[in-house]
């Protein structure tokens, strides 16, 4: 059984847990006839040598119609019949308008929204300057931001500005229906958004494989022993509505404890902790996917926070965030989207609902509680999501390699 997995136009990350790391492993340590084909790298000979070759074929996150050309192609071949699989990490039917994603996955128009004077100078610094057009500050300090109006300019958190196309959108959200539908099998990292996208797949089988660590790259948290106690976060500019549901409760602990010190690593939003600005320290997003374990260690921190606003795409993110902090024996305060589901609270870390959070934090102020639940963490994770657990990748796909899938069982629409 040959496997073939395309890495064609996905973002590093995406590639790096769900394709790079799993199957690599599969492939180096455990000798399985795998090619990861990186467009960055190979040349287009060598990736119609490898479909070409290849039993099954593995998509990431397929959304194009080019892809889904390419994947109606492999599967009309009267010559040899091929097995596609397509890969997604998220839900990207309900990416919200504060999402940069939402310029390609919008479907609606998100006109001007009013952001209140406290959240401006957040708004402004996370933006490049010629972004800055789209944002109209009033006389009171709030401002108006246009957003997301079709065929217009569109607002962007990354460093240019592009046409917000709803019809071409609407296109690429059917093309992704239709692959979802179409492929042999369809591959998620949580039952939740499995669950999710089974709404657009109501036939056709769905398995569940995880994101995994790699224990050999993530190691245990450096530590600094001069008594400050460092709490860790890290995200993109999305995660502005996750932050600012725990500002109050993290400025407030914050307060009553002298030696907190706050350490994010990725957007800057000054006015969410502007109350204790001398006790946050800000470091930029490390992009290098291949040295970022290297860079968490450098964060030092005693425990890591993980708030998710409670809606839909959030539900069909994974637990990841918790899996690498819990390989390097770091506790976690999470909030019950997502991580409920994998946490077992006061054991593995803590889910703190709003409210909660301050109490959740104090317990952890204990270095003794800290080490518990941070090894307990990391039993845990290194049990169930390590990357010995890849085998699984390849169970799946040889029991669909072996099963009785067809092409006209597979209901495509060729």
């Amino acid at each position: 059984m040959k496997v073939v997995i395309l890495l064609l136009d996905q973002s590093p990350p995406i590639t790096f847990y769900r394709a790079v790391q799993p199957y690599g492993y599969l492939k180096n340590v455990l000798d399985k006839d795998i090619s990861i084909y990186d467009l960055k790298i190979h040349d287009k000979e060598t990736l119609r040598n490898e479909i070409d070759l290849a039993d099954i074929i593995v998509f990431q996150n397929p959304c194009s119609d080019k892809l889904y050309k390419l994947m109606k192609a492999i599967m009309s071949r009267k010559d040899k019949k091929q097995i596609i699989v397509a890969d997604y990490d998220d839900d990207l039917f309900n990416i919200g308008p504060w999402n940069p994603s939402y310029s390609v996955f919008g479907t609606k128009e998100v006109g001007d929204l009013y952001i209140n004077k406290d959240q401006v100078d957040d708004l402004m610094a996370t933006l490049p300057e010629r972004n800055k057009q789209l944002v109209k500050v009033n006389p009171d300090g709030s401002a108006i931001v246009h957003m997301w109006k079709d065929k217009h300019k569109s607002f962007y958190w990354e460093d240019k500005l592009q046409i917000f196309d709803i019809a071409a959108n609407l296109l690429r959200i059917n093309t992704m229906h239709n692959i979802i539908q179409e492929v042999d099998l369809l591959t998620a990292p949580t039952p939740q958004l499995a669950n999710a996208l089974r709404e657009h797949r109501p036939k056709g089988k769905i398995t569940v494989l995880p994101n995994l660590v790699d224990f050999d790259r993530f190691l245990p948290m450096k530590k600094i022993n001069d008594g400050k106690l460092r709490i860790v976060w890290q995200g993109g500019a999305s995660h502005h509505p996750d932050l600012t549901m725990v500002k109050q409760e993290l400025i407030s602990f914050a307060k009553k404890h002298q030696e907190v010190e706050f350490v994010i690593q990725g957007v800057y939003f000054p006015v969410i902790f502007n109350e204790i600005k001398d006790r946050v320290k800000w470091l930029p997003w490390h992009s290098d996917i291949n040295t970022y374990p290297l860079s968490l260690r450098e964060l030092s921190g005693d425990i890591a926070i993980c708030p998710l606003t409670d809606d839909i795409f959030n539900n069909g993110k994974s637990p990841l965030k918790w899996e690498e902090m819990s390989a390097m024996k770091v506790p976690c305060v999470c909030s019950p989207a997502v991580y409920g589901n994998y946490i077992e609270h006061g054991k593995t870390g803590f889910i703190a609902r709003q409210g909660e959070w301050e109490a959740c934090l104090e317990k952890l102020l204990d270095p003794d509680l800290r080490q518990q639940i941070g090894q307990n963490a990391y039993n845990s994770v290194k049990r169930d999501l390590s990357l010995k657990n890849a085998t699984m990748y390849w169970s799946a796909l040889e029991d669909l390699f072996l099963g009785p899938i067809t092409h006209d069982q597979a209901n495509r629409k060729l």
